[in-house]
């Protein structure tokens, strides 16, 4: 009985110390999101400190509550510039004879220079002994798919990777989210899209602009790509009918009725048409013929430079 009675006082003075080994080597939640999501206070605060409960802030990340909660400062990694690849043949002067130009092995990345610093936070974090899983909380779309990708490529994780799939952060979309991580692997075709969507850019934006800048620049730099391009076609088009136009009349006809409800304006439309070259309109009904004279004369409007919602909906 005495021995039992000193094996407990053994065992509860060793208590603090076992408790404080496993607060230690208890295993944590690596979190990776875009540092647009941390600008916002209310956001840190609601997904950091009271959804999660990683409260203490430490430089690129927040801890806490058996979680890690850092960011990634939008692309943290990019393509390699040709000049990378060769640095005698690809820096000054371009020379037309060098292009186009496609890497021989393969497409090589590289840290963007002014985020080293938290790409370094990011990778560290990732090594961490403590560190069980990571969640990818990048935008949900091939984006945000392509910063995590490429950071967890050249960070060369190893960890298992969830995904929280959430359109808003807000605490009910937050618990919808966390209570249904998918894996990793369920993303690999929008990863794939976004990284076939950066080389097919990088590829296009290089090769076009340079050899259009040296034959058709005049000393001018001639920016192509995948999005300046049609967006360029697109308000040179524009501008072109405008420059263009030709004023025009048109005849409309109206007319005033009465029924039961009240009198109403109304407007002649002929199929899909009220906008007629003619002036006048001959209308068969009951084998007879009428002629109407269009009493009110239109002119086609010139067409409107874009706006910004006219060119979004374009």
């Amino acid at each position: 009985f005495i021995s039992e009675w000193r094996l407990a006082l053994v065992f509860v003075s060793f208590l603090p110390i076992l408790l404080f080994i496993a607060i230690i080597f208890r295993k944590k939640v690596l979190i990776l999101n875009r540092k647009s999501r941390f600008h916002n206070s209310q956001l840190t605060g609601l997904f950091n400190e009271s959804f999660l409960g990683a409260k203490t802030r430490c430089d690129g990340y927040f801890e806490g509550n058996g979680y890690i909660v850092t960011y990634a400062v939008g692309h943290l990694v990019g393509l390699y510039d040709m000049k990378d690849y060769d640095k005698d043949k690809y820096s000054g002067s371009w020379k037309l004879n060098n292009f186009p130009f496609i890497p021989q092995d393969k497409f090589k990345f590289k840290v963007d220079s002014s985020k080293k610093k938290q790409f370094d936070i990011v990778k560290n974090l990732i090594h961490r002994d403590d560190i069980e899983y990571i969640i990818n909380a990048t935008d949900n779309d091939r984006e945000g798919e392509l910063i995590s990708f490429l950071i967890f490529l050249l960070a060369k994780n190893k960890k298992p990777v969830k995904r929280i799939l959430v359109n808003e952060w807000t605490p009910e979309d937050i618990t919808r989210g966390m209570n249904n991580l998918k894996d990793d692997v369920d993303m690999r075709n929008l990863q794939a899209a976004g990284y076939t969507r950066l080389i097919t850019d990088w590829l296009i934006g290089i090769n076009f602009t340079s050899v259009a800048t040296l034959k058709y620049g005049n000393g001018k730099l001639l920016n192509i790509g995948r999005v300046i391009l049609p967006t360029v076609k697109l308000v040179y088009d524009r501008d072109m009918e405008i420059l263009n136009f030709v004023p025009k009349t048109y005849y409309e006809i109206e007319g005033n009725f009465k029924s039961k409800n009240g009198e109403y304006k109304g407007k002649y439309i002929k199929g899909k048409e009220i906008k007629f070259d003619e002036k006048t309109l001959v209308l068969r009904s009951n084998n007879a013929q009428r002629v109407i004279i269009f009493k009110k004369i239109l002119f086609l409007s010139q067409p409107i430079f874009f706006t910004i919602l006219l060119f979004y909906n374009h």
